[in-house]
């Protein structure tokens, strides 16, 4: 009897020896931890078949398992650099080493809190550094003093669609207000900064304009602003964040006897100021700062050619006394005559836009509201430069004028 009972016994251990263990179901490529209670399966975790993320039963004796995301990742973003500290508006270099392996036409770095700041990208693609990674420099201007960088948006774009997308971690950074330098600060960082050109001459009774030509590098002159002036405007841009030249334009009242200004410098950390005297000149501003060069002097040369064709015909004249050379003296006169006394005063047409400088993208100060006689001042094709009946100066495309 007592041997049966022994035999039974052994029977039944050897049952519960051959059942596997819960752990035995993950596949064996799976590193699984047999310590993990958290109910989370770790990525890659094992869901039987037959069951959904929504109806997999949990044992009665085990948390339950959670399944995870199973499309695998191919992006993969970190920071590369960040500065020590930055200044509130200043375009913060961020450089940002991204792996990926899929193929994209571009990729898009935005702020997740617009209200703090924006990412500019002034820096044209991607430097690839081997297959499938790539590094960039974008640049972050916040829009208040902040005590981190906010966390960063990482998009890989498809030709229509958002293929994946990534964020990176906000990272703690002192970004500090500056002082507006006694009213002279012009709202520009820049490791260089020169103002290559100025003129000044009167816009109306009150008031006088300045046109600069300005030349920095490293920075983004679409910031710059003027304090304490009427009217302010950028005319032209070309180039790029790297080295860039634009036209800018200020007006401000007859008063003025100097026009003050400061940027920030970026490789030495202080203001430096630039002072501009004030001297009305009598030519063009145009003349002054370039626009157009080539048109006005060939206006000019043809004027002296036409001066010169004059005087060799009267000399003819006088010794061949043929009266066809002073017919021909008598042409050019009048075409002289023609060009500089007569057609001074012109009729525009309803809603012409008058522009600060004969430029397309220059900026439009006023729009006449019905048909207008205005004095004609000047002509570089094909704007003409027009006076007002309020006296204020500007240029407007000859194809405003009304016809006889």
């Amino acid at each position: 009897m007592r041997f049966l009972v022994h035999f039974i016994f052994i029977l039944t251990l050897s049952a519960f020896a051959q059942e596997p263990s819960v752990y035995e179901l993950f596949p064996k490529d799976v590193k699984t931890d047999k310590n993990n209670t958290s109910g989370f399966v770790p990525d890659g975790g094992f869901v039987p078949d037959g069951q959904s993320e929504q109806n997999q039963q949990s044992s009665p004796f085990e948390a339950p398992l959670q399944h995870q995301n199973q499309s695998a990742k191919s992006l993969f973003v970190s920071y590369l650099e960040l500065p020590n500290k930055a200044y509130v508006g200043e375009p913060m270099p961020i450089k940002i080493k991204l792996i990926v392996a899929k193929k994209f036409r571009s990729i898009k770095v935005t702020s997740l809190d617009k209200e703090s700041g924006v990412v500019k990208d002034y820096l044209p693609g991607w430097q690839k550094l081997e297959d499938n990674v790539y590094e960039k420099t974008v640049f972050f201007k916040a829009k208040k003093a902040l005590d981190k960088l906010p966390a960063l948006y990482v998009e890989l774009k498809g030709k229509s669609s958002t293929i994946e997308s990534m964020s990176l971690p906000a990272q703690e950074l002192d970004i500090i207000e500056l002082n507006n330098d006694e009213g002279r600060f012009i709202n520009v960082y820049a490791s260089e900064f020169e103002v290559k050109k100025f003129k000044t001459n009167t816009f109306d009774d009150e008031n006088l304009i300045m046109v600069m030509e300005i030349e920095a590098k490293n920075a983004d002159l679409e910031d710059i602003k003027f304090q304490n002036v009427i009217k302010q405007g950028l005319d032209t841009k070309n180039g790029n964040y790297a080295q860039s030249t634009i036209f800018y334009f200020i007006i401000f009242p007859k008063s003025t006897l100097e026009i003050k200004m400061s940027y920030f410098d970026t490789d030495t950390n202080e203001f430096n100021i630039i002072k501009l005297p004030v001297a009305l000149e009598a030519d063009d501003l145009s003349t002054q700062v370039d626009l157009n060069p080539k048109k006005s002097k060939f206006e000019l040369y043809k004027e002296i050619a036409v001066m010169i064709l004059v005087l060799i015909s009267l000399g003819f004249f006088i010794f061949k006394k043929n009266y066809l050379y002073i017919a021909v003296a008598s042409i050019f006169a009048l075409y002289l005559l023609y060009k500089n006394v007569a057609q001074t005063t012109i009729t525009i047409k309803q809603n012409t836009k008058v522009r600060i400088l004969p430029t397309e993208n220059s900026t439009i100060f006023y729009t006449t509201s019905k048909a207008q006689s205005v004095e004609k001042l000047n002509e570089i094709k094909p704007y003409i430069k027009i006076l007002l009946p309020d006296q204020k100066i500007g240029w407007i495309k000859d194809e405003n004028i009304l016809k006889d």
